[in-house]
Protein backbone atom coordinates (compact mmCIF):
# COMPACT_ATOMS: atom_id res chain seq x y z
CA UNK A 1 0.00 0.00 0.00
CA UNK A 2 2.96 2.35 0.37
CA UNK A 3 3.11 2.87 -3.38
CA UNK A 4 -0.40 4.36 -3.47
CA UNK A 5 -0.86 7.99 -4.37
CA UNK A 6 -0.94 10.34 -1.39
CA UNK A 7 -4.16 12.29 -1.01
CA UNK A 8 -4.66 15.54 0.86
CA UNK A 9 -7.69 17.53 1.92
CA UNK A 10 -7.24 21.25 1.33
CA UNK A 11 -9.68 23.21 3.48
CA UNK A 12 -10.66 26.87 3.42
CA UNK A 13 -12.64 28.38 6.26
CA UNK A 14 -13.63 31.22 3.95
CA UNK A 15 -16.95 30.49 2.23
CA UNK A 16 -15.87 32.70 -0.65
CA UNK A 17 -12.51 31.14 -1.50
CA UNK A 18 -10.97 32.71 -4.59
CA UNK A 19 -10.23 29.21 -5.90
CA UNK A 20 -13.90 28.23 -5.78
CA UNK A 21 -13.88 25.54 -3.10
CA UNK A 22 -14.15 25.22 0.67
CA UNK A 23 -12.79 21.69 0.85
CA UNK A 24 -11.17 19.67 -1.89
CA UNK A 25 -9.34 16.35 -2.09
CA UNK A 26 -6.09 16.77 -4.02
CA UNK A 27 -3.15 14.63 -4.99
CA UNK A 28 0.34 15.68 -3.98
CA UNK A 29 0.92 16.94 -7.52
CA UNK A 30 -2.21 19.10 -7.40
CA UNK A 31 -1.07 20.61 -4.08
CA UNK A 32 2.24 21.55 -5.74
CA UNK A 33 0.46 22.97 -8.82
CA UNK A 34 -1.81 25.17 -6.71
CA UNK A 35 1.15 26.40 -4.64
CA UNK A 36 3.08 27.22 -7.83
CA UNK A 37 0.08 29.13 -9.25
CA UNK A 38 -0.18 31.14 -6.03
CA UNK A 39 3.54 31.97 -6.12
CA UNK A 40 3.15 33.12 -9.74
CA UNK A 41 0.18 35.31 -8.75
CA UNK A 42 2.26 36.99 -6.05
CA UNK A 43 5.47 36.88 -8.12
CA UNK A 44 7.37 35.44 -5.16
CA UNK A 45 9.57 32.52 -4.31
CA UNK A 46 11.42 29.94 -6.31
CA UNK A 47 8.94 27.29 -7.40
CA UNK A 48 11.74 24.83 -8.15
CA UNK A 49 12.76 24.69 -4.48
CA UNK A 50 9.31 23.75 -3.15
CA UNK A 51 8.97 20.61 -1.10
CA UNK A 52 5.65 19.32 0.24
CA UNK A 53 6.00 21.20 3.52
CA UNK A 54 6.82 24.41 1.65
CA UNK A 55 3.87 23.96 -0.71
CA UNK A 56 1.52 23.53 2.26
CA UNK A 57 2.99 26.65 3.87
CA UNK A 58 2.34 28.65 0.67
CA UNK A 59 -1.31 27.53 0.70
CA UNK A 60 -1.65 28.47 4.37
CA UNK A 61 0.14 31.81 4.21
CA UNK A 62 -1.30 33.22 0.99
CA UNK A 63 -4.79 31.70 0.90
CA UNK A 64 -5.50 30.61 4.49
CA UNK A 65 -5.86 26.94 3.52
CA UNK A 66 -5.10 24.10 5.88
CA UNK A 67 -3.77 20.90 4.31
CA UNK A 68 -4.46 17.52 5.89
CA UNK A 69 -2.97 14.19 4.87
CA UNK A 70 -5.81 11.71 4.50
CA UNK A 71 -3.42 8.86 5.32
CA UNK A 72 -2.66 10.48 8.69
CA UNK A 73 -6.25 11.57 9.35
CA UNK A 74 -7.81 8.21 8.42
CA UNK A 75 -5.11 5.51 8.77
CA UNK A 76 -7.63 2.64 8.85
CA UNK A 77 -8.69 3.48 5.30
CA UNK A 78 -5.13 2.78 4.08
CA UNK A 79 -4.58 -0.58 5.79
Amino acid sequence: MKDLMELFEVVSEDNYSQDGFNSKIMTEGEVFELAEEILEDYDEGNKDDLDLEGACEVLRRYRGYEVYSLRQSFPAAFE
